[in-house]
């Protein structure tokens, strides 16, 4: 439980005080690049939340080593939804309104990055 708290703390700065300490924009999250189109752009955001929630069902494969499965699975399911919303979802729709850097500047692997910008080096 504590190791869990200390990796959650950077993910509960950033949540927390990017948005509190920056001007949002929630506009920022219906645009969409003209070259990609709307469609585009939620089809690509549904694949990558797709892919973040993948391997969720690579947990069956050792149901037999767990002390009664049908009560601990669906509890353990649900928690690891809960984190991964938590670790995911929340920092990047709190940075995302924030819009600093800009988002078109993102690439893969610079969440980091946009964590120093607008949290510091607290949470980078």
């Amino acid at each position: 439980a504590v190791f869990f708290v200390v990796i959650m703390i950077p993910f509960l700065i950033l949540t927390v005080y990017a948005p509190a300490t920056n001007t949002a924009d929630l506009s920022i999250l219906l645009h969409s690049d003209e070259d990609v189109g709307c469609a585009g752009g939620w089809r690509n955001l549904l694949t990558v939340l797709y892919w973040n929630f993948s391997g969720i069902d690579s947990a069956s494969t050792s149901a037999g080593e767990v002390v009664r499965p049908g009560y601990n699975y669906p509890r353990g399911l649900l928690a690891c939804v809960f984190i991964v919303l938590a670790t995911y979802m929340l920092p990047l729709l709190a940075v995302t309104v924030v819009n600093k850097p800009p988002y078109g500047s993102w690439e893969d692997g610079s969440f980091a990055s946009i964590a120093k910008a607008q949290g510091g080096s607290p949470v980078h």
